[in-house]
């Protein structure tokens, strides 16, 4: 499947196949909290029963500063 990367909110389906993440995993973060609704996530309809879009070039960068924050604490503990 070929999927433009120049717009900006992606479905679920859309947003596993450019992340490799799975659609479990996506609901998982963003009910914990670390997809923040508005930056990485939105309603696309504007409430609760709308489906999800999702901004992958701001799940990227999420991705990014949680690997960075694990290898950090990885050296941090085998320094210590």
């Amino acid at each position: 499947m070929s999927i433009k990367k120049n717009k900006r909110f992606f479905t679920t389906s859309e947003t596993v196949n450019l992340t490799n993440l799975s659609s479990t995993r996506l609901m998982e973060i963003k009910l914990s909290g670390d997809l923040v609704a508005g930056t990485h996530w939105v309603y696309l309809g504007g409430n609760i029963i709308s489906k999800i879009g999702w901004d992958v070039s701001e799940i990227e960068k999420w991705m990014v500063e949680k690997t960075k924050k694990t290898i950090e604490n990885i050296r941090r503990n085998i320094f210590i």
